[in-house]
């Protein structure tokens, strides 16, 4: 499956649309509700509330300024804010 917006395999194994193998694990590896954004939400809003959740919590430095960690999770939040926010419109 592929989306107009990325070029690239998305996967399709959720209920929430156009993850990509990248997003999906860091899901796994760091998120907490794990099984219920993966297979149980329907809403966008359940993933992107949980990773705002970890970039709250680990996302900064001490200067509140990104962390590297911090960047790339940011990024893939608004990836997938970008490539899904089509299925609510």
């Amino acid at each position: 499956m592929t989306h107009p917006m990325f070029k690239g395999p998305m996967l399709k194994k959720t209920n929430i649309n156009y993850l990509t193998a990248d997003e999906i694990i860091f899901i796994k590896e760091n998120l907490n509700n794990v099984d219920e954004i993966l297979h149980n939400s329907h809403d966008l809003n359940d993933v992107l509330w949980e990773l705002d959740e970890w970039i709250i919590a680990y996302g900064y430095d001490e200067d509140w300024s990104f962390n590297d960690e911090g960047w790339k999770a940011q990024k893939m939040y608004d990836d997938i804010y970008c490539r899904n926010i089509a299925e609510y419109e």
